[in-house]
């Protein structure tokens, strides 16, 4: 009895030997598979699917850098030349012979020209500090520039922060002084009496500023400015 015992248990510790000898094969094969295909893929090294390889291949390269954006429709548009073969602006009809400030350009739909707008006007109220902005630094040129803001703008603020970077950037957002005409690019009604307005930058460099106004008694004011 004690002998069937005993090659019972030698049976039984037979078949789990087997068992898990069987079953660390199955995991270093498994271990194996898994280790020869990692960072692989079906097309080799991972350079891609030949449809992503094709689609970068296709896919145009923006090398222009704009404040706040960068597309390929700018880097398309900085590779227009003169009649003399030099690299242009990032603007169509921007180029070393002159300015088409009429010209259009990504980013700008509207490109609407503003010349001696209506007094009183959203338009007109940007047109005044615009001019403002033109006049030599002085007391009467701010306050004019600053007669324009709603009143929680306070005003050593606004002289401070806001006034230098006027007088420095208008003259890129101006097609002439006198009259001085500007274009507007896009604008936005982002709530009933109230007007977001994006002028034209004629600066690579620098983006479309936009400016909101509001209007308050019948009168438009600057409740949002970017010089």
């Amino acid at each position: 009895m004690g002998v069937v015992n005993n090659l019972r248990k030698i049976e039984v510790q037979t078949h789990f030997t087997r068992f898990f000898t069987l079953l660390r094969v199955v995991l270093l094969v498994e271990c194996l598979i898994i280790v020869a295909g990692c960072g692989k893929s079906p097309y080799g090294d991972r350079k891609g699917t030949p449809l992503e390889t094709a689609n970068r291949a296709n896919a145009p390269v923006s090398t222009v850098t704009r404040e706040g954006s960068s597309s390929a429709a700018d880097s398309a548009t900085q590779a227009t030349t003169d009649a003399g073969g030099q690299q242009g602006s990032l603007y169509p009809g921007v180029v070393s012979k002159g300015i088409d400030h009429a010209a259009p350009r990504p980013h700008c739909p509207v490109n609407r020209e503003v010349r001696n707008p209506p007094e009183g006007s959203a338009e007109w109220v940007v047109a005044d500090i615009l001019n403002a902005a033109l006049e030599p630094d002085g007391d009467s040129a701010f306050e004019r520039f600053y007669g324009h803001f709603m009143a929680q703008h306070e005003r050593g603020w606004v002289r401070q922060q806001y006034w230098p970077r006027a007088r420095e950037h208008v003259r890129k957002y101006i097609v002439s002084e006198n009259p001085l005409v500007y274009r507007i690019c896009r604008e936005l009604t982002p709530e009933p009496g109230q007007l977001k307005l994006f002028l034209r930058s004629y600066d690579e460099k620098k983006s479309d500023p936009p400016i909101t106004l509001r209007q308050t008694a019948g009168v438009w004011r600057i409740e949002f400015y970017t010089p």
